[in-house]
């Protein structure tokens, strides 16, 4: 009994008066539920990673062919967006054009417009601009082709008149007397190679030679006939 007192004055080894077991053991034979949770929950957690392994072994160790087609229905469906992509019709067309050529916003517009019009994507419509680029380029050069053919045949026709360094000299003596811009307009130009173009400034070369003029007193008399009446004497 003694044994029993001091135990229990000593505070030592606490025990459950009901159940004579010290508080929070188990019975014998039974398990804790939260214990037993977590172990399962460990278990399928190693479960699932080891199907998982397995599923990624089996996808490395797929054959040949496997893959291959994997990948090109891959390759298929990413082209097949693509397409899509490009045969949508654009909000805004934006054209290309070759260095140094432009539309004005007026041609631009009608592209544009008609392009949407037809149902056209983006690459369909520049095919068209292209074109028209192509057509007018070709305009171009048609058109100075033409013109120099048509100004050396009037070289050349100018060059076989026995005369031609005299009419060439007189010309020059009109010019000579010409402003800037006057000067331009046959030097600068195609006119400056036409036959009647040339034997009219060297009319007017051979009158200011031959014939100077000379300008009215304040009464308006003169003696000279004026370059002017010699080139039309029928007018007023």
């Amino acid at each position: 009994m003694a044994d029993t007192d001091a135990t229990l004055l000593a505070g030592k080894g606490d025990t459950n008066t009901a159940g004579g077991k010290p508080e929070g053991q188990a019975a014998a034979g039974t398990v804790v539920p939260d214990a037993a949770a977590q172990a399962a929950a460990a278990e399928k957690a190693a479960a699932d990673q080891v199907a998982a392994d397995k599923a990624a072994a089996d996808a490395a160790a797929a054959s040949p062919d496997a893959k291959a087609a994997a990948e090109k229905a891959a390759a298929e469906k990413l082209a097949a967006d693509e397409k899509a992509k490009a045969d949508a019709i654009p909000e805004k067309y934006e054209f290309k054009l070759p260095e140094g050529v432009k539309l004005d916003e007026t041609l631009n517009g009608k592209f544009a417009a008609q392009a949407k019009e037809l149902g056209l994507n983006q690459a369909k419509a520049q095919k068209l601009v292209d074109l028209y680029v192509e057509q007018q380029g070709s305009l171009a050069t048609a058109q100075e082709q033409h013109l120099a053919t048509m100004r050396d045949g009037w070289r050349k026709e100018l060059l076989a008149d026995p005369k031609s360094a005299e009419l060439l000299g007189e010309a020059k003596k009109a010019l000579s007397l010409a402003s800037t811009e006057e000067k331009a307009l046959f030097e600068g130009t195609w006119l400056g190679d036409h036959p009647a173009a040339v034997r009219f400034l060297a009319k007017v070369g051979r009158l200011l030679k031959e014939a100077p003029v000379i300008e009215g007193n304040a009464t308006g008399k003169g003696s000279s006939v004026s370059v002017a009446k010699s080139l039309y004497p029928n007018q007023n």
